[in-house]
């Protein structure tokens, strides 16, 4: 059966979310010995556990944020069931390590900084492009392809693209079933085209990891009952940017540039924040801010009145077609020049422009959000508060 492996990844990262989200509820518990989450002003909550209370934050209790470990076993129990991912998935496997255990580390912890968490990302990124050979030799930018033949450069841009990604689906892992239905839309982009180009190893590859991120979508959208947190974001991010950088490279037909059209929303949400923070000084690059495109549609719906939980998922939904409609087109260009797919990138990142230029307006009109309040922090814990 071609689709037992995706089916089998499906069920896995499916069970595993279900049991990581029976363990949270345990643990809250009355009468249950709680683990404080350090660096967190929220009172007792489980460790890996979101809770309420914060610049960015939208949802009303505490909430794990382990899905990676929801991932992670749904794609290992994928690829044992299927011989067709071939030397592909051991690479990509390899190359998840670090992001997955910088992000697992912040999730539990709350200790991970920013640049280790970028540079264990940029590490995974420049493990896939050595041990898989996709680093790309050619983009179709004559300027650019003269300095890609220069040793260790390819790898090098290749490392850093993908670490890049990887953030990027963690900074618009901002409501439910935004980064994990992103994941999912071009994924099945990726495996249409890969299976076009006859690529069976890559195609099976794209399959298995939908089937892992639909599994935990079922629990994260629309009630947000789980949350990706840093290490399934990042575990998300990386392997569909991965299998964007390898697809090009297996298969000269499809244009170089293919996976920059299919990752267009990220990016540019990317993009955008990189510019908006840089006038606070390099310090502010990292820091959270409301000026994301989910955080304004958020405020702007707040307009027809819903309520905090539908308007959270609906966000996520309505912003789904970025990634629809890039997908589209890559599917559609995938074998064009770069000159096409460059158009159509530039096309969704002004469409996105104007998206946020109209969610901003509109969320101008709304009244500021408010924080959750956050419980007071009990005395045995002041120390380690005092510590961060």
């Amino acid at each position: 059966m071609p689709y037992l492996p995706m089916l089998t990844a499906f069920l896995v990262a499916l069970a595993a979310g279900a049991l990581l989200i029976h363990i949270h509820r345990r643990a809250r518990a009355p009468g249950h010995r709680r683990s404080r989450v350090p660096g967190h002003m929220s009172g007792r909550a489980p460790r890996g556990s979101d809770p309420p209370g914060g610049l960015q934050k939208i949802h009303d209790h505490a909430v794990p944020r382990l899905g990676g470990l929801a991932l992670a076993p749904g794609l290992a129990a994928g690829a044992l069931l299927s011989p067709e991912v071939g030397a592909l998935w051991p690479a990509l496997a390899l190359a998840a390590l670090p992001a997955l255990a910088a992000g697992l580390h912040e999730d539990l912890t709350g200790a991970g900084g920013v640049r280790l968490r970028l540079a264990a990302t940029i590490m995974s990124g420049l493990i896939f492009a050595a041990a898989s050979g996709s680093a790309p030799d050619r983009l179709g930018l004559p300027p650019v392809d003269a300095v890609l033949v220069l040793p260790g450069v390819a790898v090098m841009l290749a490392g850093v693209a993908l670490g890049g990604v990887a953030n990027a689906f963690n900074l618009i892992d901002g409501c439910h079933g935004l980064s994990a239905g992103t994941a999912a839309i071009l994924l099945l982009g990726l495996a249409g085209i890969a299976a076009d180009a006859g690529d069976a190893p890559l195609s099976a590859a794209a399959l298995i990891v939908l089937g892992a991120v639909v599994g935990f979508l079922v629990l994260n959208f629309p009630g947000g009952r789980i949350f990706l947190g840093d290490g399934g974001a990042y575990l998300a991010g990386l392997t569909v940017a991965a299998l964007a950088l390898a697809l090009p490279a297996r298969n000269p037909e499809v244009a170089p540039l293919t996976g920059v059209l299919l990752l267009a929303y990220p990016i540019s949400e990317t993009a955008h924040s990189i510019a908006r923070r840089r006038h606070g000084g390099a310090r502010a690059i990292g820091r959270p801010d409301l000026g994301h495109l989910h955080s304004l549609t958020y405020r702007a719906l707040s307009r027809w009145l819903l309520p905090p939980r539908p308007r959270n998922a609906l966000t996520g939904a309505l912003l789904w077609l970025l990634p629809a409609l890039s997908a589209a087109l890559a599917v559609l260009l995938a074998r064009s020049g770069t000159a096409a797919v460059l158009t159509a990138t530039a096309g969704i990142a002004t469409l996105y422009t104007l998206a946020h230029a109209g969610a901003s307006a509109a969320a101008a009109l709304q009244p500021e959000p408010v924080a959750a309040a956050a419980p007071p922090v009990t005395a045995e814990e002041r120390p380690a508060e005092q510590r961060r």
